[in-house]
């Protein structure tokens, strides 16, 4: 075979040769070459998510020192149900407000002295319904498939209507005497991504920074609480990342 058939045999060769492996080069870019295969942060890669949460909640409520109640600590268990919105400043940081309905229902033995060693005990019962509105700072990391998110924040707390007691003259609805105050939030969310966005679980714990007054005759306490629930945030708007 002489030069020019052996430079036109080479030739076909490379031609035939040569599609296949930009095919190849091609397919494995798109289905997950080193280079561009999406780290598991990308998988979060959204600036905003909105979600709705449930989960059953503990209540701890200490009475003021100075009223008749001898018993102590008083706690009950209650549900929370909330909805948050969470826009993603930076890739590990994001800011988060939420909605959160809430039950409050608490019972109290009131210990009125008759004698100096005997008392009579009435026992008093109230609930009320509320709204709580936490602002959030939250810290996002990305182990695995997994969001693992630490928060921190304020919330301020609003009752819905009155106050319902009922105690040893009757069941009535009396008036707030005064507005709850703000508190302190703090917690856990961990997140997997589940279709179009993300189901997660969240712990947090709750403190009032004051006293709750919810009226007249009614003794003063302060509150923390203890929720753990479940729910599922819908992503929005990924992230536009300058190419390298």
């Amino acid at each position: 075979m002489n030069r020019q058939a052996q430079g036109a045999a080479l030739a076909v060769l490379l031609c035939c040769i040569f599609p296949v492996f930009s095919e190849e080069r091609t397919d494995r870019g798109r289905f997950g070459a080193e280079d561009d295969t999406p780290s598991e942060e990308a998988e979060f890669d959204k600036q905003i998510y909105l979600g709705l949460r449930t989960g059953p909640s503990l209540r701890i409520y200490t009475p003021e020192d100075d009223i008749p109640y001898t018993g102590g600590d008083a706690s009950s268990f209650s549900m929370d149900a909330a909805f948050q919105a969470n826009f993603r400043a930076l890739p590990f940081l994001s800011f988060q407000a939420e909605i959160i309905w809430t039950w409050d229902d608490l019972s109290l033995d009131e210990y009125i002295p008759v004698s100096l060693t005997q008392y009579n005990i009435s026992a008093r019962e109230y609930t009320s319904f509320s709204f709580r509105f936490p602002l959030l700072l939250r810290l996002d990391f990305y182990p695995g498939a997994f969001r693992v998110s630490p928060f921190f924040g304020i919330y301020y707390f609003q009752p819905l209507g009155k106050l319902t007691v009922n105690d040893s003259q009757g069941k009535r609805r009396v008036s707030w005497k005064a507005s709850p105050p703000i508190g302190l939030t703090g917690g856990l969310s961990v997140g997997r991504k589940a279709g179009p966005g993300i189901v997660f679980a969240d712990l947090r714990w709750d403190i009032d920074l004051g006293e709750v007054e919810p009226g007249k005759d009614i003794p003063a306490y302060r509150r923390s609480m203890i929720t753990l629930s479940v729910g599922y945030e819908f992503a929005f708007f990924p992230v536009k990342r300058n190419k390298p």
